[in-house]
């Protein structure tokens, strides 16, 4: 998922820096650690890191060591999450909001006190979200980006009540300063789909069973870990009910983003089963840290560009990749008969969120 502007200076950075800790000091609990993103490669922009600490390759490194980043120019906090990732397993050992208290950048220097020890006997990478930095230069840069969050490293953990799980399944939290909303959530149903939750894509596919198969593995935009709304998996359980679940992201700072700049595109599998449950996904955005909202995209089976001519309920928005200010509904180019609005961040803005609701009974997902 990705959050871009087409103008003011960014960052974007991968630091795959390797190292071993050793030291045997007993770790403390790895509270920092329990969401996590995933990172994509990133190509290095207008800013390079010249220096880092502890070096790449470097062994017996102290657990409660701090990661210290030296780039070629000065820097401002932008954006996203560091990561320290273990190598063996590929799951996050700790992750740091850039803009907490324990990244303090001075000038060209940038040093990450890890709220949370390293474990003994682990090689891990250093992964830096784009985004995260920005320079400082007052050049606008043409499609640098806000914020781009991605699932993969969120831990998962088996399900409750399902099978066909492999034990790194679903995660109620399905991204560090995400916010999901189950008020409207019946107390019944299953808990592992109860409301937005993170899940392991196979083992979302799995839970539609063979032969039905519900078309769940057409999602080919999607690897690894992903964030749905499944209205008919909570509702497979007793007084499971109708489905009302929102989620919303993390707050994504405008300072220095020229009005009506930002785009937002995300890879998107919105499937309804057929007439008469009306599932609907929903798509809105707020500029006051959402006193109010305005909707940006509609999808539901009654949108007949939304589904294939024929059969009401095979729906054509399976797998694409939706970009504001675009038409959907139709394939994988982001074009077809579903308006996406632009998301027109106003004059004198300073965040934004975003908001995505599901609503239906025993349909099928977003």
């Amino acid at each position: 998922m990705s959050f871009r502007r087409r103008s003011a200076a960014s960052f974007a950075a991968t630091l795959k820096g390797l190292f071993q800790s050793r030291t045997c000091r007993r770790p403390r609990p790895l509270a920092g650690a329990m969401h996590a993103e995933a990172l994509e490669s990133r190509k290095l922009l207008a800013l390079t890191v010249t220096g880092v600490s502890p070096l790449d390759g470097s062994t017996n490194v102290p657990l409660n060591s701090d990661i210290v980043l030296t780039f070629n120019e000065n820097v401002i906090k932008g954006q996203g999450e560091i990561y320290v990732v273990r190598q063996g397993t590929g799951t996050t050992g700790v992750a740091v909001d850039v803009r907490s208290s324990n990244v303090v950048v001075a000038g060209n220097r940038v040093t990450v006190d890890l709220p949370a020890d390293l474990e003994l006997d682990n090689t891990y990478s250093v992964f830096i979200d784009k985004g995260a930095f920005l320079d400082t230069s007052s050049t606008p840069t043409t499609a640098a980006t806000l914020l781009q969050q991605n699932f993969d490293y969120t831990p998962l953990v088996p399900f409750v009540t399902d099978g066909g799980g492999d034990g790194t399944d679903w995660n109620a939290n399905p991204a560090p300063g995400f916010t999901v909303d189950n008020t409207l959530m019946p107390t019944g149903g299953k808990e592992e789909w109860k409301g937005w939750v993170a899940a392991d894509k196979n083992s979302w596919i799995r839970q539609a069973g063979a032969p039905e198969g519900q078309n769940r593995d057409q999602f080919t935009l999607a690897s690894g870990g992903i964030m749905v709304a499944d209205t008919d998996e909570f509702d497979d359980a007793s007084n499971g009910g109708p489905f009302n679940g929102s989620i919303t992201t993390k707050p994504i700072d405008l300072t220095g983003v020229a009005p009506g700049s930002v785009k937002l595109e995300f890879d998107s599998s919105f499937r309804p089963e057929g007439p008469g449950d009306a599932q609907t996904g929903t798509l809105e955005v707020s500029y006051d840290g959402g006193g109010t909202w305005t909707n940006l995209l509609t999808l539901n089976e009654f949108n007949t560009t939304n589904t294939a001519g024929s059969a009401s309920f095979v729906n054509r928005s399976i797998n694409e990749r939706l970009v504001s200010g675009t038409s959907t509904g139709v394939s994988t180019d982001g074009k077809g008969g579903v308006a996406f609005g632009a998301v027109n961040n106003p004059v004198g803005g300073t965040s934004l969120v975003f908001r995505f609701t599901v609503t239906g009974s025993n349909d099928w997902w977003w």
